[in-house]
């Protein structure tokens, strides 16, 4: 599992770029987290905040802070 992590931080950090890493942390690590969720098979923001104990509003907002173009990139 850690080893997937790392691959997948490391995916994401070359994808959209040391900027945005700084710039929308908690973004990133809400994104993160929905990645990981996707290995126990939680495949809904709903689904994770539940697990997690915490409001997929919260997760929502997080998410909200990556640009469109930043998005675009990634995808």
């Amino acid at each position: 599992f850690k080893c997937e992590y790392t691959k997948t931080i490391t995916f994401f950090q070359a994808k959209l770029g040391e900027q945005l890493h700084y710039q929308e942390k908690q973004a990133i690590e809400v994104l993160m987290i929905l990645i990981m969720g996707l290995y126990f098979d939680l495949t809904a923001i709903k689904e994770v905040s539940a697990v997690l104990g915490i409001t997929k509003n919260n997760l929502y907002t997080n998410l909200g802070r990556i640009s469109l173009s930043d998005w675009r990139k990634l995808f």
